[in-house]
């Protein structure tokens, strides 16, 4: 987790303990999205960290 610079996470389900990822880029998506999309998902993450 320390070597991590963006976490995602869902928005469907409540997460425990998100303080543990404070400082980190948080990206939340649905779980459908994520299981179907997710090479779309990451193709969008890549392009808006990059040009940040």
């Amino acid at each position: 987790m320390a070597d991590c610079d963006i976490v995602i996470l869902t928005k469907d389900i409540a997460i425990k303990n998100e303080d543990r990822f404070k400082g980190k880029k948080i990206v939340r998506v649905g779980v459908a999205d994520a299981v179907k999309k997710a090479p779309q998902i990451m193709d969008k993450i890549e392009a808006h960290f990059a040009s940040a």
